[in-house]
């Protein structure tokens, strides 16, 4: 078909390049004889750009293919892991990789007890949080998107008035300390649960929670390494946080609000009023 025919002149225009050797040419000492003519493939697999050749030294894969991990211990278990691993490769690196990641409360924030030793899990989550600090520290920018959707943190994680106030205090004391103290740290909070939780490494590894439950936590977990998929991960992640710098910039501006903590402050009360009504 005629449009057929049209679609095919399209896709190769944008994706080979034609050689020819003619009398406008100059190509001597080659094997194209005149009016010969080759098509080459310009497409080529993904490689990310966004690190100095001396990064790129220090990243390996951190897993051979992408695989699901069906508990919440396995999941903290990884994730901890991982995380360890990739901080002690970008430890020395000059360059160092963005670190995203999204969430209810983020790992910037608990209501878990340190003194409680005998509770494995408990630990894990606790260490995720330290590590997430650390790759603060260690100079890393790192990106974490907020959603404190009261609906999805009540009805789908059976919060309490409790569990809610207790996180949203830790919250807001741990925000401000670190903004304070870090300039790499940027924080921005998303208008409702838009994306699953997750954390993104540099541009290595994708780890994304496929389900979850208050009594279950993250019970299915998916780690993955195919730069394409993480590469469209960070896209849209970026495309939250950034619109969410924005509007919090503005709302802050209008409302002359300094302090992150008394801006959680009117998030949490503009959305429990909404809750409620």
């Amino acid at each position: 078909m005629k449009s057929d025919s049209k679609l095919k002149d399209t896709v190769e225009e944008y994706t080979k390049v034609i050689i020819e050797n003619n009398n406008n040419s100059n190509i001597s000492n080659n094997k194209i004889a005149s009016r010969d003519t080759y098509l080459i493939n310009v497409f080529q697999p993904f490689v990310e750009q966004n690190y100095t050749q001396e990064s790129e030294k220090s990243i390996i894969n951190l897993i051979d293919s992408p695989f699901i991990a069906d508990d919440k211990f396995k999941r903290a278990l990884k994730n901890i892991t991982f995380m360890d691993k990739y901080l002690f490769l970008n430890k020395k690196s000059l360059s160092k990789p963005i670190i995203r990641t999204y969430g209810l409360f983020s790992n910037l924030s608990s209501n878990r007890d340190k003194a409680t030793k005998h509770d494995d899990y408990n630990l894990m989550i606790l260490e995720e949080k330290t590590l997430l600090e650390k790759f603060i520290e260690m100079g890393h920018e790192v990106r974490v998107v907020i959603s404190l959707d009261i609906p999805y943190i009540i009805n789908q994680w059976g919060y309490d008035n409790n569990k809610l106030l207790t996180r949203v205090l830790n919250l807001s004391e741990n925000v401000d300390i670190f903004l304070d103290k870090f300039s790499n740290l940027k924080v921005a909070f998303d208008t409702h649960n838009r994306m699953e939780s997750i954390f993104i490494l540099g541009n290595t590894l994708l780890i994304k929670a496929l389900a979850a439950s208050p009594d279950k936590g993250y019970y299915l977990t998916k780690y993955d390494n195919n730069r394409v998929i993480i590469n469209n991960s960070i896209k849209t992640f970026d495309d939250i946080f950034f619109s969410g710098i924005q509007r919090d910039n503005a709302i802050r501006k209008t409302l002359h609000v300094k302090k992150m903590a008394d801006y959680i402050e009117i998030l949490i009360q503009n959305r429990l009023r909404d809750y409620i009504r």
